[in-house]
């Protein structure tokens, strides 16, 4: 099973980009887009989606690259939005010790 240390961080652009777990053979990925915010109170990182492929789904890969975003945005000093309805439902409900991190 991977685990957060398989995840790596993509930029699209200088302000977007995605956290991606190759989770197969077939190079299939999960993914957890994020934005870069500045706002007057600090830097956010927003997570607006994810993404895991139908055949892979439930096997706990969105949570993966979810928490791995988490644990990326705390190292480096930035708080979360989640506006995906998976990270700001199902993923805090699990995880409640990242809400002290979101915005």
């Amino acid at each position: 099973m991977p685990t957060v240390n398989d995840v790596k961080r993509k930029e699209s652009s200088s302000t977007a980009g995605f956290f991606e777990l190759v989770i197969n053979s077939k190079n299939e990925l999960a993914l957890a887009e994020y934005q870069f915010i500045n706002t007057s109170r600090g830097k956010v990182i927003e997570i607006p989606h994810t993404f895991v492929p139908v055949s892979e789904r439930g096997r706990g890969l969105a949570g993966i690259v979810t928490e791995a975003a988490f644990q990326w945005a705390k190292e480096n000093g930035w708080k979360v939005r989640p506006t995906c309805s998976y990270v700001s439902g199902r993923f805090l409900d699990k995880n409640p010790h990242w809400n002290d991190n979101c915005e």
